[in-house]
């Protein structure tokens, strides 16, 4: 499969984010991304062009934005994360909305139950909700960082 990487000078989603991610996520097969936050729709954009043919995103925001492609597979949702109802089990969830450490904590627990892979960016700033999950070990897990990039990734035992 061909990889797409994309520069948006908007965006502190980069080249380096989008190998780690690349690496550390399943993108060889058709997957069900959830995706929390759109700002700039770089990542949105990076998801939809490095995954096959059949899969979907469900991108959700507390705001309209204009993320740069429309889809078939592509949903936006407009609300706030903790008020997202999921319908159904994602491959993985990608946290980049709020940055809260404790809203994020909250986040990682509210999508367990829906993917057993939840990723994300910022990972300097909400280091403490990721590291709050490993201290009160909710679940069992292993956390993926790296110096290289901003993304983080958090496989969760079943």
């Amino acid at each position: 499969m061909r990889q797409y990487f994309e520069i948006d000078k908007t965006s502190h989603f980069g080249i380096n984010d989008q190998r780690f991610l690349l690496k550390h996520l399943p993108f060889n097969r058709r997957v069900d991304i959830l995706e929390v936050g759109n700002w700039t729709g770089c990542s949105t954009r990076f998801f939809h062009r490095n995954t096959p043919n059949g899969s979907t995103i469900d991108t959700v925001d507390i705001k309209d934005h204009d993320i740069g492609i429309e889809h078939p597979t592509i949903k936006k949702y407009i609300c706030s994360s903790l008020h997202f109802v999921p319908k159904k089990i994602y491959d993985f969830v990608y946290l980049d909305g709020n940055h809260d450490p404790d809203y994020v904590y909250h986040e990682i627990l509210r999508f367990k139950p829906n993917a057993n892979i939840i990723a994300g960016h910022d990972a300097k700033m909400v280091y403490p909700a990721l590291e709050r999950v490993l201290k009160d070990r909710p679940f069992d897990c292993e956390l993926v960082v790296t110096t290289l990039c901003s993304s983080w990734v958090m496989r969760i035992e079943s």
